[in-house]
């Protein structure tokens, strides 16, 4: 069931003019939909055309252990996808 059918019949619920046993058909629908509703986001990386370099990098390949501290505290410090991003753009530019 797609997310618009399932927010019709949720509209249809609270339909006042539908009987209360036709709603209460309804509402075990829709529990027994959104109970296969998986919720949980995909915390998974994608692999992309840095994946590979990224990995040969890691200080178990590359022996390189202060500057992966260096980059755990810059990480460490930023809280938000935002501020992430703004760190990768100023070590691009700061790269060039």
């Amino acid at each position: 069931m797609t997310n618009e059918e399932r927010a019709r019949k949720f509209l249809l619920l609270l339909d006042s003019r539908w009987p209360l046993n036709d709603k209460e058909k309804l509402v075990q629908e829709l529990k027994d939909e959104f109970d296969q509703v998986t919720l949980e986001p995909n915390w998974e990386d994608r692999e992309d055309e840095w994946t590979s370099r990224i990995a040969e990098a890691h200080p178990t390949r590359s022996g390189s252990h202060e500057d992966y501290a260096c980059a755990m505290r810059m990480v460490g410090a930023r809280h938000s996808k935002r501020a992430l991003v703004d760190l990768v753009n100023w070590l691009l530019i700061r790269n060039r």
